[in-house]
């Protein structure tokens, strides 16, 4: 929780919390193997090796070849 205080049109901010900065060093490998395979899911849609990818140009190459 932040108190704000107005001294002559000067605001203090008097925090009673951890600064963010703190909690991320502390925070964060605590979800490391969590974040690298939604990494690499949402990676993976956008990949050569994905079928569907692999069908959709098959498809526009197809079609420009057909013309």
């Amino acid at each position: 929780m932040d108190l704000h205080c107005l001294y002559a049109s000067t605001i203090k901010t008097i925090s009673l919390k951890p600064d963010f900065s703190d909690i991320l060093l502390e925070k964060h490998d605590d979800n490391l193997e969590q974040y690298k395979a939604s990494a690499k899911e949402a990676l993976y849609q956008f990949s050569t090796e994905n079928p569907e990818n692999i069908n959709g140009y098959k498809a526009i190459i197809a079609n420009l070849l057909s013309r």
